[in-house]
């Protein structure tokens, strides 16, 4: 019964979701037919978050339809994942509070915090009209795998193999910006994975849509991870060290991440890929001429480099 009560729970954000759509009625209607109702609000987290990666890592894909189930097991797996319901409720409210009023809702989405943020936001291109375009968009062509909130989790998400991104916590599989570790993606990359699909997965090629379309679904992908890594560092720090463990308050904490969220945006976008490579062949002409060329092959927007970046999703 416990395992019952906990997946519908789990579900909860995608039964919200087509609940809201079915008891709005015209008196939460939006004038634009595209746009989300204006009742509608971002339903706060509620799938389980890892704190630790699992020691005892599976061999192969959970079965289908048991992603949150999976993420679950990862305590059985010497790794440590907590439900977000475990932060107290004052907390929750203040922090959901808070988002609203920061990000706004899915039919006047918006960067309020300050006017760091602000600016950041619009050197970005993330405009509240190129977000509010990129809203309806997303809502027509993603929603339905990438959820409301882009949590990867829409109502036909638990049957797809791959699993669609959640694109809140900020991670991306195919980046061509400099560095190790996680980094934010360029949009070029994104323009590259949006206009071409993902072959082998569900994720289709945008190459019919223009590309003003593509540009404005790629501002509101930028978005909803902005938002959403802010909703997820805020909780792994009360889930793991209560209130104590902010560095000033929640919402001076929530403001400093989203701004660094969309630093590290700006980073990528702005960071120059080596003109020549180093020269590993220094009295070797034949081969310095072939790392010249595998160097050109490297970078190539079809070449290797866009394809070569882990990722915790991997």
């Amino acid at each position: 019964m416990a395992s019952r009560s906990r997946t519908s729970k789990l579900r909860g954000p995608a039964l919200l979701a087509l609940l809201l759509f079915a008891v709005a009625g015209c008196g939460g209607c939006n004038s634009d037919p595209d746009a989300y109702p204006d009742s509608f609000v971002y339903p706060p987290r509620q799938d389980w978050i890892v704190l630790e990666l699992p020691k005892d890592v599976p061999n192969q894909p959970e079965p289908a339809g048991e992603l949150d189930e999976a993420i679950q097991r990862i305590n059985e797996r010497g790794g440590k994942v907590r439900d977000p319901a475990d932060v107290p409720e004052p907390l929750r409210g203040h922090l959901n509070g808070h988002l609203r009023k920061s990000f706004g809702t899915p039919a006047e989405p918006i960067f309020a915090d300050d006017d760091e943020s602000k600016t950041l936001a619009n050197e970005l291109g993330l405009s509240p009209e190129n977000l509010a375009t990129g809203s309806k968009l997303f809502r027509k062509h993603c929603q339905e795998c990438h959820g409301l909130n882009g949590n990867g989790r829409g109502p036909t998400a638990p049957w797809i193999t791959p699993h669609p991104r959640d694109f809140r916590q900020g991670v991306f599989k195919f980046v061509s910006t400099i560095g190790t570790g996680p980094r934010k993606p360029t949009r070029d990359d994104l323009f590259h994975t949006l206009t071409n699909g993902l072959p082998g997965t569900q994720m289709p090629m945008f190459k019919l849509r223009s590309e003003e379309e593509r540009q404005r679904l790629i501002d509101y992908v930028i978005y909803l991870s902005v938002r959403g890594r802010t909703e997820f560092e805020i909780l792994r720090t009360l889930l793991m060290h209560g209130e104590a463990g902010l560095d000033g308050d929640l919402v001076s904490d929530a403001k400093v991440i989203a701004r660094k969220e969309l630093r590290a945006w700006q980073q990528a976008n702005t960071t120059v890929m080596p003109a020549t490579p180093p020269n590993f062949a220094e009295g070797s002409p034949e081969l310095a001429e072939s790392i010249v060329r595998g160097h050109e092959l490297f970078l190539d927007q079809k070449g290797c480099l866009l394809y070569t970046s882990p990722s915790p999703r991997d």
